[in-house]
């Protein structure tokens, strides 16, 4: 019994705000990035009308649970799609960077851009971005996806841009915090 108190009373020290007397909290995204287990990475597309910004997101069939959440911008308009079970092969690899650079974990989700899609497979998600103007113009923006997906394991996940607008830069980026390491 006095084992377990003695670490009760450790774990207050490191979590209460001695000055103000209050338990301090830290949100599980923030945590995962002190442990290790955040990655991010922004890739950057120059696409025309009626092209596509594609990134796929391959999770391995291991107990690690990845947690996606996306964030796009764009110069012009265009609609974000987010697809489950997407037959493809190919594309570059878009290695993530881990949010805490002294850590050295790397991210088991395997993140590529531009693959060759066969099937995009089931759209989950929808987002229109921007508009399409009058005669020469257009006006684009940037979003943030509110959800927060815990992806299946041994599953492909596309992230697609569907460009509605000529020269049209999108950036989107994807961060994955992983759980069960």
């Amino acid at each position: 019994m006095g084992e377990h108190a003695y670490h009760i009373e450790q774990l207050f020290e490191m979590v209460m705000d001695r000055t103000a007397s209050f338990i301090v909290t830290v949100d599980i995204v923030h945590e995962m990035i002190h442990l290790g287990w955040n990655f991010s990475r922004s890739t950057t597309f120059t696409k025309e009308s009626a092209e596509n910004a594609d990134i796929l997101l391959v999770v391995p069939d291991t107990d690690i649970e990845p947690h996606f959440t996306l964030s796009y911008s764009s110069s012009g308009a265009g609609i974000i799609h987010l697809y489950r079970e997407t037959d493809s092969v190919g594309g570059a690899a878009v290695p993530l960077f881990n949010s805490n650079q002294r850590s050295s974990n790397l991210c088991e989700t395997i993140v590529t851009s531009t693959p060759t899609v066969t099937t995009v497979g089931t759209e989950m998600n929808a987002k229109q971005i921007g508009s399409d103007g009058v005669g020469q113009t257009s006006l684009g923006g940037s979003g943030a996806s509110r959800y927060e997906w815990i992806l299946d394991r041994n599953t492909k996940y596309l992230v697609r841009f569907a460009s509605t607008a000529a020269a049209n830069v999108i950036v989107l980026t994807a961060s994955i915090y992983e759980q069960g390491h």
